[in-house]
């Protein structure tokens, strides 16, 4: 599992560039990202508006029905985790 820590220098996902350009850096924001197995990923980031916690979670699969059970399972394993605090 891979963490990026958006309050660090985050490189931006962009084509073309130089590397080290600063240009091609995220500004620092209080986001949390987790890269899971099986091209799952976990966004995290607290409204700025309201007393709450956002989260974006993203799946891949080959077919719309196991994209669906890999989401739902996610968000079930997510849930339960935020349940715990």
């Amino acid at each position: 599992m891979a963490t990026v820590d958006y309050l660090e220098k985050t490189a931006m996902p962009m084509v073309g560039g130089d590397v080290g350009d600063p240009s091609q850096f995220l500004p620092a924001s209080d986001v949390l990202e987790w890269h899971l197995e099986d091209d799952r990923k976990v966004i995290i980031h607290p409204s700025s508006t309201e007393p709450k916690i956002k989260c974006y979670l993203f799946v891949r699969a080959d077919t719309r029905m196991r994209a669906t059970a890999a989401l739902d399972a996610l968000e079930d394993g997510l849930s339960a985790l935020l349940d715990k605090r």
